[in-house]
């Protein structure tokens, strides 16, 4: 009820009563909340071996060890002492791996229509 309350009063959209609803701190949840709202399979689109770097990776286990590391900083305080510059950018190059097959996804097969400039 306080849901309803919250969209009839323009407080609250049902993205927000999504996004509260589903965590987005591991693979699995992100699958859920996708799949369910809008149709997407995010396993179909990051469970790949893609070149991330020097390295050929499951982009998957890439995105959930970055999950995973984020909710050890955020929420336990651990910082992994031997992370360094290379690590960074194997990280970082992990995330614009995804950015691009999620945008070529919705651009080729979900929605058609060009997201890119």
């Amino acid at each position: 009820m306080p849901d309803a309350i919250g969209i009839a009063s323009g407080e609250k959209t049902i993205h927000d009563i999504v996004a509260d609803r589903y965590s987005f701190q591991n693979m699995n949840s992100m699958q859920s909340a996708y799949k369910m709202w809008l149709g997407i399979d995010i396993w179909k689109i990051l469970r790949k071996r893609k070149k991330v770097g020097r390295r050929v990776v499951f982009l998957d286990e890439q995105i959930q060890n970055i999950l995973t590391t984020r909710h050890g900083i955020v929420h336990r305080f651990t910082v992994d002492r031997e992370l360094r510059k290379d690590g960074i950018e194997a990280i970082l190059d992990s995330i614009l791996v995804a950015i691009e097959m999620f945008v070529d996804y919705l651009e080729n097969d979900h929605i058609g229509l060009p997201i890119r400039d």
